[in-house]
């Protein structure tokens, strides 16, 4: 009843997964919508013809639900955040509704893979279809489920957990594959051959997901209701050739050996200039090392659907112009150059410098000089005045002592005069 294969490795390291865009529009008849799913042109495959009768069809843009790294299928073709689905529900009265999926052409060589999700309050009955629209058998669809908990349920992706997943968890609710009809481990049923099987009450997260051989062109995909009114989802993946993009960074007015300036990083943009975002709707940037050299790894395009790299270096040196990049081999290398930007001389000084400072601290000028002149020759004769009349007033007060404290002698010993 059960099949459980081994697990799917990754793509191929030279190899790049890439996620269907969805193009879908209301048909004339009632809940019957018609629309097309394209791939990259590097998966080399033909577009998919998509009608259902669900009553809605929506197409998210997978921010808040989403197959992550950690899930068996983000493992095998990269994480589906930020990338669109496919949103489905019953048909009309909450009857069974029927999706159908073909491809126009030829389906991609490198192979492909589907995963349906939130089924847990219902189940999917899947059937493969050869090119011309006969069911094939089950083991085609190549099962991927491996028993794992965490890894049939996307809500148990960590970092990031997909916002739509509501609470702490645990969030180990999987599906069941039953390639036989009959029960599920945890229903009765009984439920089609090549049904996923939810265990019938509403959670969180859980999806199963496939890996068609070469001879499945299309699906045909019913879903039936078990309680309440559910919806659930699907998405399509396609390996594509990878083109790892390496370039260098040189300084043509440097010296040999002069590092790259630290900061210096490099942008991949569209060949428009918009710039490519990654899952995080991030610009898909790449640090640039000290010897100049860079890496990206994106999915190859053709000669006229090229990338530009746009190098943003630090200050002091010029922004050359966006390399544009035609990725249509594994292998593709650029030479980018980075030069300084010319430098403007410092403006020469108008206004009057300020006086320069002595060693004193003193600031003054030629007057200030000649004043200090002026007043020290002033002082000088201040003080010689003041010495002449201090000598002249010791030569006087000497006679005077004299006649009080004894006689004094003539030449003919004759009386003092008074």
């Amino acid at each position: 009843m059960l099949a459980v294969g081994a697990p799917a490795a990754a793509v191929e390291p030279d190899e790049f997964g890439v996620f269907a865009s969805y193009e879908m529009s209301a048909a004339t008849a009632p809940n019957t919508f018609a629309g097309t799913a394209t791939f990259a042109t590097t998966a080399d495959a033909s577009p998919i013809e998509i009608t259902t009768d669900s009553t809605t069809v929506k197409v998210p843009t997978g921010e808040s639900a989403f197959l992550g790294a950690s899930t068996g299928f983000g493992q095998y073709f990269g994480s589906t955040r930020s990338q669109p689905y496919l949103y489905l529900s019953p048909s009309a009265g909450n009857a069974p509704s029927t999706t159908t999926l073909r491809f126009t052409g030829a389906v991609p060589p490198l192979g492909w893979g589907f995963a349906v999700g939130d089924i847990d309050a219902d189940y999917v009955t899947i059937e493969p279809l050869d090119a011309g629209g006969a069911v094939l058998p089950l083991s085609t669809l190549n099962a991927q489920d491996t028993g794992g908990t965490p890894l049939l349920n996307y809500c148990a992706n960590a970092v990031p957990k997909p916002s739509s997943c509501v609470g702490p968890g645990p969030f180990t609710d999987h599906p069941w594959w039953l390639t036989t009809a009959g029960p599920s481990p945890t229903l009765p049923g009984p439920f089609p051959a090549g049904s996923v099987v939810g265990n019938g009450i509403d959670t969180y997260g859980s999806y199963d997901w496939f890996l068609p051989s070469a001879e499945v062109h299309g699906l045909r995909l019913t879903f039936t209701v078990q309680s309440g009114i559910p919806i659930y989802q699907l998405w399509l993946a396609a390996v594509a050739t990878k083109a790892t993009i390496t370039g260098t960074v040189v300084l043509p007015e440097a010296p040999p050996g002069t590092p790259v300036p630290d900061g210096t990083k490099a942008e991949l943009h569209n060949g428009d200039g918009t710039p490519v975002l990654d899952i995080e709707d991030q610009v898909v940037t790449t640090p640039v090392a000290p010897d100049g050299s860079f890496a990206f790894e994106t999915e190859q395009r053709p000669a006229d659907d090229p990338y530009q790299v746009v190098l943003v270096p630090p200050a002091r040196y010029e922004p050359p112009a966006p390399t544009t990049v035609v990725a249509d081999a594994a292998e593709v290398e650029v030479q980018i150059e980075l030069v300084a930007s010319p430098t403007t001389p410092a403006p020469t000084p108008t206004a009057t410098p300020a006086p320069a400072l002595a060693e004193s601290g003193f600031v003054g000028g030629p007057w200030f000089i000649v004043g200090g002149v002026v007043l020290l020759a002033g002082l000088a004769t201040v003080v010689l005045v003041a010495l002449r009349r201090q000598r002249a007033a010791r030569s006087g007060g000497g006679a005077s002592e004299a006649s009080e404290t004894g006689p004094s002698t003539s030449s003919d010993d004759g009386p003092t005069a008074s």
